[in-house]
């Protein structure tokens, strides 16, 4: 396997998987791709908050948090300073909207 790039976890906005690789996708950088999945890259990035299984967010860079109707059929969703909205699994709303809507303010 490849060695591991060097990562900023301060600059990286949050990550994703795609095909069983990851893109990495940070603040000032272009996005890169990671060969290694999301499980791997996990401890690397400390304070990332997983809401999906295939998505970990930095609170930091999280712009707004919409919290679930359920009744109505609609999903949590969070959405990045870079204006990307990611669906929260129902499994992960609770812990998801206690953990970021006070680190967002809302």
């Amino acid at each position: 396997m490849p060695a591991l790039k060097e990562y900023d976890p301060a600059k990286t906005m949050y990550l994703k998987t795609d095909d069983g690789c990851t893109w990495v996708i940070s603040e000032h950088e272009p996005p890169y791709l990671s060969s290694h999945n999301i499980g791997h890259l996990l401890p690397l990035f400390p304070g990332f908050v997983r809401i999906r299984k295939g998505v970990l967010v930095n609170p930091v860079f999280v712009k707004a948090v919409y919290h679930a109707l359920l009744k109505y059929g609609l999903p949590a969703m969070v959405e990045m300073n870079d204006d990307t909205l990611f669906m929260v699994s129902i499994r992960r709303t609770k812990a998801v909207q206690a953990i970021l809507s006070p680190a967002t303010g809302l």
